[in-house]
Parts: C-alpha cells; sequence; structure tokens
C-alpha cells in the first residue's frame, strides 16, 4: 500500500499526493502467500515510512525492505561512524507532496525499523558521482574517510509504553534510536524471527560482527577488494586464493579506511 501516488490529470501529472493506505483481504492474502527466500528471511530489515503533512498533520505510511543500509560517510574526512551514517539514513526529510485532506504541497518523512534481520548488512558509500553544474561531464571519487565500528553491536528493545525520547539522552547502542516500539527482533535461540507480540521477544540481544569487505586503492576506477572473516573463534583475511589470520583490531581499526561492506549475525 503506496503512501505516494501520481495524479491523474496531466496538468499534475508531476505532483504526488500523501494518500490513505490501501488495506483489503486481498492485498494481505498476496502478502501472506508470497514465497520468501532464505535470503529474504536471513537479510531483510524492515523500515516504516511515514509522511506527515506538514499543514494539517494528516499521517500516512507503509512498509519498505532492504537487504543492506547504505550509509553516507563524512565529507571532510573526519571519522565518521555506523551511529552517524544510521543518523544521516533515518533523519527526518522534508518532501514536496501535495496532501489528499488540505492539498498543502509539503510533508515530513520519517523512517523506524519494525523488523531487524538475523544478519545486519552495512554498506558505506565510498564511491561518489560528480557532475559538473551544466551535466556536460561526469566524475567519479572514493571517498576515504576513515569509519569506526565495533565488533559487537548491543541492541535494547523499545516498548510502546515507553517515551518516544526514552534513549535520547544516552543512547544505549547504535540502534535504539531508529527501532519502532515492538520491533521484531532475531531469536537466535530458534534461529527464527519472533513475532512482535510474543513474550519471548528479548529486552536485549547481541549483534557480532562476522565479516568486513574492504577496497583498497585511492581512486572509484581501479582497486583490490579483500574479504575479512570471522570463523571458529578466529579471523581470516581472503585475498584472491591468499589465506591469512589476522586480529580482531586488524578487522576493525586497522581497516577503518578501506571498509565497504561489514556484516553483523
Amino acid at each position: 500500500s503506496s503512501l505516494v501516488e501520481s495524479q491523474s490529470t496531466s496538468e499534475q501529472q508531476h505532483d504526488e499526493t500523501i494518500s490513505s493506505p490501501v488495506t483489503s483481504n486481498t492485498a494481505e492474502e498476496n502478502v501472506t502467500s508470497e514465497v520468501r527466500s532464505p535470503i529474504d528471511e536471513y537479510l531483510t530489515t524492515e523500515v516504516c515510512v511515514k509522511l506527515t503533512c506538514d499543514s494539517c498533520r494528516y499521517a500516512s505510511s507503509h512498509k519498505e525492505k532492504f537487504w543492506h543500509l547504505s550509509l553516507e560517510l563524512d565529507g571532510n574526512n573526519q571519522e565518521s561512524s555506523v551511529q552517524d551514517g544510521l543518523a544521516r539514513f533515518f533523519a527526518p526529510e522534508q518532501r514536496e507532496l501535495k496532501c489528499e485532506k488540505c492539498f498543502a504541497e509539503t510533508a515530513t518523512q520519517t523512517m523506524q525499523i519494525t523488523k531487524l534481520p538475523a544478519a545486519l548488512l552495512f554498506h558505506f558509500k565510498r564511491f561518489i558521482v560528480e557532475v559538473s553544474d551544466d551535466y556536460t561531464s561526469v566524475s567519479y571519487r572514493k571517498n576515504s574517510t576513515p569509519v569506526s565500528y565495533e565488533t559487537s553491536i548491543e541492541v535494547k528493545a523499545r516498548h510502546p509504553w515507553e517515551d518516544e525520547n526514552h534513549y535520547g539522552a544516552e543512547p544505549a547502542d547504535v540502534l535504539s534510536d531508529f527501532l519502532a516500539p515492538n520491533c521484531t527482533v532475531p531469536n537466535k535461540t530458534e534461529n527464527r524471527l519472533c513475532c512482535e507480540t510474543s513474550s519471548r521477544c528479548p529486552t536485549s540481544w547481541k549483534y557480532e560482527l562476522t565479516s568486513v569487505v574492504n577496497h583498497i586503492g585511492s581512486s572509484a576506477s581501479c582497486g583490490h577488494y579483500t574479504a575479512d572473516g570471522y570463523r571458529n573463534h578466529e579471523w581470516l583475511r581472503f585475498n584472491d586464493s591468499y589465506v591469512s589470520k589476522i586480529t580482531s583490531h586488524q578487522s576493525t581499526r586497522e581497516s577503518a579506511s578501506t571498509a565497504y561492506m561489514i556484516m553483523y549475525e
């Protein structure tokens, strides 16, 4: 059920409207009958996108799914963090949309995570496309800003009875500020996702860093990829056909400027 739909008249065909969410038995049946792959089950992060009219405050929402979250890095070569990237990703955004109730033309978009995956995959936006002001040339560059990430992430659940700003003063971790109340979380005991209303949903849980993909090189046009993986309580680096043991420090701190994708499980 989409929030945003195009106007049908030719004069307004480029406008967008905040519309009521569509709910029907047919739509629900289509969702429940959808065949999901193991990749979907393991990697999908579900996000609720909410649009609120800036004038009359009419709101509508829909769900979007991501296999990975693409995080922007600081552009001034100042060290970034996963927390910084998530704050940019989930920051409220003003949209030019026409409200179907009052016909105002701006709305604020907000997002919250409604379901976390078993494997949480972050992608760092290191490759930047730059277009000249007159659109006659396109160039590419690499952002080598160092990014800090930990070997584990502790997540604390939010509950409906807690205030929206409960974690505002002292964030417990990098994710709690972006979780919806009753967010579905991985149940590692059964290797399944527990349902939103289940009493088995934990109040806190932990992700462990298991892999890092590195891009070695100073430009976007060339370079070399390596992968670090955590197996049997040790870190290994896969560099083409060569595999070597490394330390957790090498897979995190020493990879701060080369890490391109990281996965937590």
